[in-house]
């Protein structure tokens, strides 16, 4: 079920994060918007398959919790690798920590979704994107 799970995400991110006809930083928004609209018409109630199961499993089995954190590096690195492309088309700083940031915006936006589902509200995820749009945007390359 978790490499389901997890083939299945990695599906998601790549349509999104690899659009090369798109800039970068809009793919990473189109990718937030997609799961945005997709917990709203949940009413608020989905959340991330993998972070369930790390939530219930991670510490019950050792061989699970690798598993699952395989899932979420993998993840983590599809982000990562947008970053990467940003900064290369010159739209994020070159000093920005593209591995730190891949990390900030996966674990914003997990929490986001588990307080979306304790809050039944959109809210804690528009909030994070929130944040996170004017993080980027105070570390994109300024054109002279």
């Amino acid at each position: 079920m978790i490499d389901y799970v997890t083939f299945t995400i990695n599906a998601i991110f790549a349509g999104y994060l690899c659009d090369t006809r798109i800039k970068p930083l809009d793919r990473l928004n189109n990718l937030l918007d997609f799961y945005e609209s997709a917990l709203k018409k949940s009413g608020a109630s989905l959340g991330c398959p993998i972070a369930n199961l790390s939530l219930e499993l991670a510490d019950t089995n050792e061989e699970l919790r690798k598993h699952l954190q395989a899932a979420v590096e993998g993840f983590i690195a599809q982000i990562e690798s947008c970053l990467e492309e940003a900064q290369k088309s010159r739209q994020l700083k070159s000093g920005l920590n593209t591995a730190d940031t891949a990390r900030f915006i996966f674990h914003g936006l997990e929490g986001a979704i588990l307080h979306m589902k304790v809050a039944k509200s959109m809210d804690p995820l528009r909030t994070f994107r929130r944040y996170l749009n004017t993080y980027l945007a105070e570390n994109q390359k300024k054109h002279a």
